[in-house]
């Protein structure tokens, strides 16, 4: 009786490895699974941020102002840019500037940037001539002074009588 005793506990024995040899597969397997939709959705996400059009909020109207001096690489107005939530990825503003051909294109200044500016009006805003804020104006250097008169003088009117006397652009 003693060896079919025993012959039983290795039985057992075999099932149980058996059995957890199976259990631990299959958790491999799903950890295996997981990484891979985990590093498909990162991939998905970053090449969206590159060659999509995204803005990190649509709700979020709050205006930051950012100071871009002369000789500024666009990593580091990319990290800027990161820094302020105005991007998810600097490296994914990095590539999407070179692809476009514009890392050397990037304006000195003073520039009001909103969480609802897509990333492609980040970049235009940034590599246009003119598209800076004036410093202590508030109003963009592209603005000549015969504007900015008009709309001084008409400070005591509705919003509606101002526009319709505003030259058309």
């Amino acid at each position: 009786m003693s060896k079919s005793k025993s012959k039983k506990a290795q039985i057992g024995k075999k099932v149980g490895l058996g059995f957890m040899e199976t259990v631990i597969h299959v958790g491999v397997y799903i950890l295996v699974i997981f990484l891979f939709i985990k590093a498909a959705t990162l991939a998905y996400d970053f090449s969206y941020q590159v060659f999509g059009d995204p803005a990190m909020s649509k709700y979020n109207q709050e205006t930051v102002r950012i100071d871009v001096p002369e000789g500024t690489t666009v990593k580091e107005v990319a990290k800027t840019l990161e820094d302020n939530d105005l991007i998810k990825y600097k490296s994914a503003f990095v590539l999407r500037m070179k692809l476009a051909k514009l890392s050397d294109s990037i304006q000195p200044g003073t520039y009001d940037l909103s969480q609802t500016m897509t990333a492609d009006d980040i970049v235009l805003a940034l590599t246009t001539k003119g598209s800076a804020v004036s410093a202590g104006t508030g109003s963009t250097s592209g603005e000549s002074s015969k504007e900015s008169e008009a709309q001084g003088s008409n400070e005591g009117e509705t919003p509606d009588s101002a526009q319709s006397e505003a030259p058309a652009q």
